[in-house]
């Protein structure tokens, strides 16, 4: 190829994969510093995927870093459902054909910061563009054939892709890993770590809302004024991320407009991937498990399924002084138990884009003295959490002070 038949690309950040982690990082870029030259590269053809993902509900961090942080405030009010907090439930003596007969726990006064149960797809839309009003912002995809030279010596970064036919080259001050499982500078860099986490996922959207409460034998105005509501209130059940929890296990129940999203959550030790690996064996899982859920959820449309025998992921970087980044699951992810995902995104971004700004390579270094071990910090706050601990899941007594503790 000659170099007439090359096209070249100058850039301030290269953002490997454009998903949620490196879409909000522009945006969160472009936001602080207009005059910034993003290119942005990922191998799909479209953009966002139509496929489910992990991590549709935000908790306090990532609802607050989406919402005010980003500026995405009206989307997310327009088109998601605000989230009712958590709730955790579990079978009781009474059986568990109908949602009375479950014991639950949960918090009822509702936060006041803003949280959100995320229809990803939507919203990971409505940043690409947010970002595409920007003139400093491209997207190239689909790409191929992706190379990456880091610089350790304070020179630009450089690299090379192929893309609508023709191959594309240039240079670029910083290079931010979003790839996801892809992992592209990890596995280049050899910089992968295994998790003391050993645990799997299978999950799935149906079409509509199911609500739970609406699962029952009571009629229409029982189940409005059963006693219990003293204490349950009248907020809408369905718009709370529902856990279900056993031994070992838990299942969550999100709701998005038109359609729900349910997902297994397992120890590897207590459920066997195998059993749990397609839509047609979560549903009779989950319905033999929760009998309540045979009621309705084998009626549903199954939208789409996924799933990960080993989900949590490690690695040894997190920002060089050499100015590369990885950030979401290209960097770390620990378990879907009480949403953080959107949490390191939201705390990572914040890091990597201070460090993007930086004036000189002197204040780099300084800042990243402190935040290297503050992102490192921050992963390994979560894992004892979960390695050891899903062996309360199935004791609400047990669990409830658990939550308690991590809570306090």
């Amino acid at each position: 190829m000659t170099m007439e038949e090359m096209t070249s690309r100058e850039t301030d950040v290269l953002i490997i994969g454009a998903g949620l982690a490196g879409l909000t990082l522009a945006r969160h870029l472009l936001l602080e510093a207009p005059e910034l030259r993003i290119l942005m590269v990922d191998r799909l053809a479209e953009i966002p995927s139509p496929k489910q993902k992990v991590g549709e509900a935000t908790v306090q961090v990532s609802g607050y870093y989406y919402s005010r942080v980003l500026e995405m405030e009206e989307h997310l009010l327009r088109e998601h459902f605000l989230k009712y907090n958590l709730r955790f439930y579990w079978k009781t003596q009474r059986g568990g054909e109908v949602w009375e007969d479950l014991s639950q726990s949960y918090i009822r006064k509702i936060s006041n910061i803003a949280t959100f149960q995320l229809d990803r797809n939507k919203f990971e839309a409505a940043v690409l563009e947010k970002n595409r009003q920007s003139p400093g912002f491209e997207l190239i995809h689909p790409m191929a054939n992706l190379q990456v030279e880091l610089s350790e010596t304070g020179g630009t970064h450089t690299f090379r892709f192929e893309a609508e036919g023709r191959q594309i080259a240039g240079r670029a001050t910083w290079v931010v890993d979003a790839s996801g499982r892809g992992r592209f500078l990890v596995r280049r860099e050899k910089l992968e770590r295994p998790s003391a986490i050993k645990h799997g996922s299978s999950f799935l959207w149906v079409e509509g809302l199911l609500d739970p409460e609406k699962i029952t034998n009571l009629d229409r105005k029982a189940i409005r004024v059963r006693p219990e509501r003293s204490a349950l209130g009248h907020f809408p059940t369905f718009l709370a991320t529902n856990h279900y929890c056993g031994e070992g296990y838990w299942f969550w129940e999100i709701p998005l407009h038109g359609k729900t999203s349910l997902g297994l959550v397992f120890d590897s030790a207590n459920v066997a991937f195998k059993d749990v690996s397609t839509p047609e064996k979560l549903v009779e899982w989950i319905c033999r498990e929760y009998p309540l859920f045979a009621r309705d959820l084998p009626q549903r449309k199954i939208l789409h399924h996924s799933g990960f025998n080993s989900f949590a992921l490690d690695n040894g970087q997190t920002i060089s002084p050499s100015r590369w980044a990885l950030v979401g699951e290209a960097c770390r992810f620990t378990d879907p138990l009480y949403s953080p995902g959107g949490d390191l995104i939201s705390t990572y971004n914040t890091l990597i884009a201070d460090a993007i700004l930086s004036k000189s390579q002197q204040e780099l270094e300084t800042k990243l003295r402190f935040y290297e071990p503050l992102a490192r910090a921050i992963y390994e706050a979560y894992v004892p959490s979960f390695a050891v601990s899903y062996c309360t899941l199935g004791d609400q007594e047990c669990f409830t002070l658990r939550y308690v503790w991590e809570l306090t």
